[in-house]
C-alpha cells in the first residue's frame, strides 16, 4: 500500500471515531506508520487530508456510479433496480456515511461543492432516463429528485446501520424495494406544487 493511501485510511478511522478538530497531525503519522514529517510530503494540511478523503470515499460517489448502471422501463422497475444496487455497492461501506456527517457539523458543508459536480454527473444521466419513462416526471427538477431519492435512501442506510440489531426493526433488502416503490408512486402520482403568483417562474 502507498504512504498516499495509508495517510487517507488514516484519516478515515481517526476522523471517523473522533471527528477533524479532535484529530492531530501526529496522531495521522502515528496511525500511517509514518513520520509526521512525511505527511507534508504528500499533504500541505490536515484540511487537505480531509478533502481527498471526501474525493476518493464520499459514499454518494458510489451510489451516483450505481444508479448510472440500473436498468428498467417503466419508472417503479427503474427505480426499484436503482435503489437495489445502491444498496448492494453500501453494504460494506455504512462507516463512509461518518464522512459526511463530519463534513456537515464540523465545516458546515462548505467543502461539498468541492467534490459534488464530479459527483452528480452519472447521477444526472440516470436522471434523465427516469423522466423519459414517464411524462409525468418532466415537473420535477433534477436537483429535487436528486436530494429527495438520495436523502431518502440515505436516510434509510443510516437508521440500518444503527437498527439492524433490533429485531423486526430492519428487513434488509425488502425495505429499499418498499421505498423504491415508494418512490415510484409517489412521484408519478403527484406533480410539483404550483408555483404562487408573483413568486417567481
Amino acid at each position: 500500500m502507498s504512504t498516499y493511501q495509508s495517510i487517507l485510511d488514516a484519516g478515515e478511522f481517526l476522523f471517523q471515531r473522533q471527528g477533524f478538530h479532535g484529530s492531530s497531525m501526529r496522531q495521522l503519522a502515528r496511525f500511517a506508520g509514518i513520520s509526521p514529517a512525511a505527511i507534508y510530503n504528500h499533504f500541505a494540511s490536515k484540511e487537505e487530508v480531509f478533502i481527498a478523503l471526501l474525493r476518493a470515499r464520499l459514499p454518494h460517489r458510489t451510489l451516483a456510479l450505481a444508479v448510472e448502471q440500473a436498468e428498467g422501463a417503466t419508472t417503479e422497475v427503474l427505480l426499484r433496480d436503482a435503489v437495489r444496487r445502491m444498496h448492494a455497492a453500501m453494504a460494506d461501506r455504512l462507516g463512509n456515511l461518518h464522512l459526511i456527517f463530519v463534513e456537515v457539523l464540523e465545516f458546515e458543508g462548505r467543502h461539498l461543492p468541492l467534490v459534488l459536480p464530479e459527483i452528480v454527473a452519472p447521477a444526472l444521466l440516470f436522471l434523465d432516463r427516469l423522466r423519459l419513462t414517464d411524462p409525468r416526471l418532466e415537473g420535477w427538477p433534477p436537483q429535487f429528485l436528486l436530494r429527495l431519492m438520495g436523502g431518502a435512501f440515505l436516510a434509510f442506510a443510516v437508521t440500518e446501520s444503527y437498527l439492524r440489531s433490533i429485531q423486526d426493526w430492519t428487513r434488509g433488502s425488502q425495505d429499499y424495494d418498499d421505498l423504491a416503490a415508494i418512490l415510484a408512486a409517489g412521484l408519478v402520482g403527484a406533480g410539483p406544487a404550483a408555483t404562487p403568483s408573483g413568486k417567481g417562474s
